[in-house]
């Protein structure tokens, strides 16, 4: 059994696929490869969720170390309030060419 609602997990994955996707169109319109791996598992009851993708462009994080976007900030911030709203956990990173996103629920 999963700790949030199937409705919201679409939400949840669905956004968090889209800017991986985002990203990986701007890395080909750059001549750069464009990769997106996912993995997810369910142990003791939490939902771990991990999406990697190519990113050598820079990205920058605001105080509370999540990405900045050009979305609206409603859209952006979508898939965060549901981590918040079931008491997960979400982190950011950007290393070499590559963004990961973390979440546990």
């Amino acid at each position: 059994v999963l700790p949030l609602p199937d409705s919201d997990l679409c939400v949840l994955l669905s956004n968090a696929l889209e800017n991986a996707l985002h990203a990986g169109q701007r890395q080909r319109e750059a001549g750069k490869p464009a990769v997106v791996e996912t993995t997810a598992y369910q142990k003791d009851g939490r939902l771990f969720l991990q999406i990697a993708n190519s990113c050598s462009f820079p990205v920058q994080f605001c105080a509370e170390g999540v990405p900045t976007t050009s979305q609206p900030t409603a859209l952006a911030a979508q898939h965060l309030r549901i981590v918040e709203q079931y008491g997960g956990m979400y982190s950011f990173s950007q290393q070499q060419d590559q963004f990961v996103l973390r979440i546990s629920l």
